[in-house]
């Protein structure tokens, strides 16, 4: 019994040892950065991963190659882009397997920012271009962001479309190659609420001015209030109007709160006009 039970044994240990020194079989390569976008005469330094059947890595060492023109690689893996634009891939290679990562040269770079507002939002639906390249365009998305791809390296005047809440507003941003340029951009609003006053005790109206920051005149401007308590819940609302402001100009508004209140948590005001 003792003999049978150490050969059984013995048979399980040879099975295990088997088992733990199965070699990993190389399947894939994977290559990053992957798409990259490398200047002229600049470098990159690239890795290489190695993996079997199951996802698990392999430990590898890696041949290193380009194709189509695109530059020269070392053995580390650092790519040297070529003089000119082009397109091709870095290529990673060992144990008859490859990876490849798509790679493009260029002269251009990019300016990346967000549109904010004077109440510390972000605008949306805002158009952004350059003046001195009207093909080059953006719309900022839901949040303030916005992108303007393939710009030729230096300064650039960067524009802002004016709509019923903000005038045109401008930047200067300087482009490197192949590189991207923060450009955020605080909006201007069209109208400014230069005083704001609360009248009586509960609060019965609010009154104050409106400057018209916009360069043509603003027709019947109104302004609204929605008043909350701290749950959220609309405590009140408000109209007043301010009539035509021209352009440079301010006028004088008051508006009655549909119900008087004590007190409010945070409110919203909201100004606009019929024409411009």
């Amino acid at each position: 019994m003792a003999n049978s039970f150490r050969a059984l044994l013995l048979i399980f240990l040879l099975t295990l040892a088997g088992c733990g020194s199965e070699p990993m079989s190389l399947t894939k390569i994977i290559t990053t950065p992957s798409p990259a976008t490398v200047g002229i005469n600049k470098s990159l330094h690239f890795t290489a991963t190695g993996y079997d059947a199951s996802n698990k890595i392999v430990p590898a060492v890696f041949s290193w190659s380009v194709s189509g023109g695109i530059g020269t690689i070392d053995a580390s893996g650092t790519f040297y882009a070529g003089s000119s634009e082009s397109s091709g891939s870095v290529i990673a290679s060992a144990q008859g397997v490859a990876g490849s990562a798509s790679v493009s040269t260029t002269t251009k770079g990019s300016i990346t920012g967000i549109l904010s507002n004077g109440d510390g939002g972000v605008a949306s639906g805002i158009l952004v271009y350059l003046p001195a390249a009207s093909t080059i365009s953006s719309i900022s998305d839901s949040r303030g962001r916005y992108t303007l791809s393939n710009v030729v390296p230096g300064t650039w005047e960067v524009d802002t479309g004016a709509t019923a809440t903000y005038v045109l507003t401008s930047i200067e941003a300087v482009v490197v190659t192949a590189e991207s340029t923060t450009g955020n951009i605080l909006l201007i609003g069209r109208f400014v609420v230069t005083s704001q006053s609360f009248v009586g005790t509960p609060i019965t109206s609010v009154t104050g001015s409106i400057y018209n920051n916009g360069l043509t005149e603003a027709k019947n401007v109104t302004v609204s209030y929605v008043f909350y308590d701290t749950d959220g819940t609309v405590l009140s609302t408000a109209l007043g109007t301010a009539g035509n402001i021209a352009s440079g100009g301010t006028n004088v508004f008051s508006a009655f709160l549909s119900t008087p209140i004590d007190s409010f948590t945070s409110m919203q005001r909201i100004v606009s006009a019929g024409s411009y």
